[in-house]
């Protein structure tokens, strides 16, 4: 694993680039431990938003069409 030391990196918004600033540490992009810290954080996130969406109550007349504009 080679972590990223002292390179540099610039921002392009709108085709301007940005005033370049410095990386000190971190993982190159395609690194193979990249993929996995990705899983580790995402799982636990994932898990909170499904147990947040299950707590939300939708009320029966949100949850039909409306049937005034179905004509």
């Amino acid at each position: 694993m080679l972590l990223v030391t002292k390179q540099q990196g610039q921002g392009s918004i709108n085709n301007i680039l940005s005033s370049p600033f410095k990386f000190y540490q971190g993982l190159r992009q395609g690194d193979p431990l990249s993929s996995l810290l990705f899983a580790i954080v995402m799982d636990p996130f994932n898990r909170t938003i499904n147990y947040h969406i299950k707590r939300i109550q939708v009320s029966p007349q949100l949850a039909k069409p409306n049937q005034a504009n179905a004509g």
